[in-house]
């Protein structure tokens, strides 16, 4: 529980000086926390409130769709989301909702980059192989799969200014797993 205050009256602090009033509240309810737990409790709720008046939550869905195995540049299509959303300073979440490709961040100015990454992944989780059980949709159902848990299905970016605060050669992919074509949902979510 003190930890939990402690990290919160760190948040209001340096979100908001109109929430001071609770800050020092909840910083003297802290010391008698042992004594007095439903007062911290109150406390913690009242900063709760504060918080999320602070923050602006942007949510918006894009599809991809993909002609198969390989890596498709969606940097610009997040950049716009972020762009919509007027936050000054936060956080993209970057999300796919499919369990056969993922997101990634890579370099983006060499494509050679993104054509090893899929040589490494065919060493990874090799199409067709013998010992996998699952292959309804095909011999590369199982490896998309294994190629997705990976790679992963969400990243996070900073926003600064209202942008990506990218690097020069980076670059957000949705990678593809799949050998056929498919349209992907992508959600992305800004926080600030």
């Amino acid at each position: 529980m003190r930890i939990a205050l402690a990290i919160r009256h760190d948040l209001v602090f340096r979100s908001s000086p109109s929430l001071r009033a609770d800050t020092s509240r909840c910083s003297r309810l802290a010391k008698e926390a042992g004594r007095q737990p439903q007062q911290v409790s109150d406390a913690l709720s009242n900063v709760d409130r504060g918080i999320r008046a602070q923050l602006m939550t942007f949510q918006q869905t894009i599809e991809v769709g993909t002609r198969g195995r390989g890596t498709y540049e969606i940097t610009s299509q997040v950049a716009g989301v972020v762009r919509a959303a007027a936050v000054q300073c936060g956080i993209a979440h970057v999300f796919v909702q499919h369990t056969s490709c993922s997101v990634m961040i890579t370099e983006n100015a060499d494509r050679s980059v993104r054509g090893d990454l899929e040589t490494l992944a065919a060493r990874w989780a090799p199409d067709g192989d013998t010992a996998y059980r699952h292959d309804s949709e095909g011999d590369d159902d199982m490896a998309a799969h294994a190629r997705s848990m990976l790679a992963g299905v969400s990243i996070g970016i900073p926003v600064g200014g209202g942008e990506l605060l990218l690097g020069t050669w980076q670059g957000i992919y949705l990678w593809e797993h799949r050998a056929q074509p498919h349209t992907r949902r992508v959600v992305i979510t800004v926080l600030g």
